[in-house]
């Protein structure tokens, strides 16, 4: 999902859970190369050219939302109502990278909109038959508290639910 100054979704949330602990900045950014439509570059060439009288706006709005091609035409320059023949050979490459080649410079975090919790409590601490604390007697961990984190799709929650369970029979 592109926002207005981020992107988001599922698949954004596994990489920053796969990269919670990377130094990410301007000056050292994270590189995501995305592929935005199930098409391969020999399939697009062949539809610009059967609809080559068409507009360029139109030609690759058949791919993906009209809003994304605006900001792509935008972004590179390119006249989105001359026809799909008319265009350069360097367009073309920029328009198809933008598809199925898209690269995305990581510089940061959004702040406050956390959704991975990494760190917490060395499971090398706990006991994991009864969720106790090996260093305190009568001190039980559960969830994110310690240091387990899982992709999205309900897995953390499994964890709070399953690790507070055991904590609670051993209590």
């Amino acid at each position: 999902l592109f926002a207005h100054k981020f992107i988001t979704g599922p698949v954004i949330f596994k990489t920053s859970a796969i990269t919670a602990y990377d130094d990410i900045s301007e000056v050292k950014p994270l590189k995501i190369f995305l592929k935005l439509i199930n098409y391969t570059q020999e399939e697009i060439d062949e539809y610009i050219k059967i609809n080559s009288k068409k507009t360029i706006k139109n030609v690759f709005s058949h791919f993906v939302p009209e809003s994304y091609v605006n900001a792509v035409l935008i972004r590179y320059g390119i006249d989105g109502n001359k026809q799909a023949a008319q265009l350069t050979g360097n367009e073309r490459i920029l328009l198809l990278n933008s598809l199925i080649n898209l690269e995305v410079n990581v510089t940061g975090r959004v702040k406050n909109s956390e959704i991975v919790t990494a760190g917490g409590v060395d499971l090398n601490e706990i006991n994991s038959k009864t969720m106790e604390s090996k260093l305190v007697k009568g001190l039980f961990f559960a969830g994110e508290v310690m240091n387990i984190d899982a992709f999205t799709g309900g897995f953390n929650l499994q964890n709070c639910w399953s690790t507070a369970y055991i904590a609670s029979l051993n209590y």
